[in-house]
């Protein structure tokens, strides 16, 4: 993740030291398919199944940077998909801070239900909903995170 990291700093899309430091704590590659692993720091995207894919990150770098989102702002997400995005908004807002919906009926193999941790963060699920939360130093996160079609 650093050599990526590195590479969108040398773009000069990544600025914020609050974004690098939410890029390290919550790695990608816990958020897509185990047999892509080895291709979770390209900057392209990827295959998480059912005909959708995880942005490329230089994309979702320029637009959380373009967001500017900062602790105690309140999101809503709407597609989260993978849900890395998703993770990285909680880092970056804290506490209650992120909303996320999704049209996909069961998104459960979009986002590794099975139960992916990185760096505190953990993906739980039942049926209808999904949620994210942070351990550790930096408290409890988000409000929830609910498929439309529940």
């Amino acid at each position: 993740m650093e050599e990526l990291i590195r590479w969108l700093e040398g773009r000069g899309v990544l600025r914020s030291p609050r974004l690098k430091a939410a890029l390290q704590a919550v790695d990608r590659a816990d958020f897509i398919p185990p047999d892509l692993r080895a291709a979770a720091y390209l900057d392209e995207p990827l295959p998480i199944g059912q005909g959708q894919t995880i942005s490329q990150p230089y994309t979702v770098v320029f637009m959380l940077e373009a967001l500017g989102v900062a602790p105690g702002h309140r999101v809503l997400e709407i597609g989260y998909g993978s849900a890395w995005q998703t993770a990285l908004l909680a880092y970056l807002v804290g506490d209650q801070g992120v909303f996320a919906l999704e049209g996909i009926l069961d998104p459960g193999p979009l986002i590794g239900v099975e139960g992916k941790r990185q760096a505190g963060t953990r993906v739980q699920a039942g049926r209808d909903r999904r949620l994210i939360e942070r351990r550790g130093g930096v408290g409890k996160l988000v409000g929830g995170i609910q498929n439309a079609g529940a």
